[in-house]
């Protein structure tokens, strides 16, 4: 399946195996909304990197992942960095 500018909502994305798969996804082309509740430094970290691979990322808290989510997938216009 080709995932390649495909949009991926990652939980727990800025640390441990959310952390691994968001790079992973990074490297395959997804861009990546990765949600956290307490780890915004690493969450930041893992958008930052996963942006200097190419791709669109960036972190939202758990209150506005899902409104995010459903507003950039319907819209034309995905609002990343």
């Amino acid at each position: 399946m080709k995932l390649e500018g495909k949009t991926a909502l990652i939980t727990g994305g800025g640390t441990g195996l959310g952390r691994a798969i968001a790079l992973q996804l990074a490297h395959e082309g997804v861009n990546l909304i990765l949600n956290y509740s307490h780890s915004a430094e690493d969450a930041e970290k893992t958008a930052a990197d996963a942006c200097a691979i190419g791709v669109k990322a960036v972190p939202k808290t758990t209150v506005y992942c899902c409104i995010f989510a459903i507003r950039s997938s319907s819209s034309s216009c995905f609002p990343l960095r």
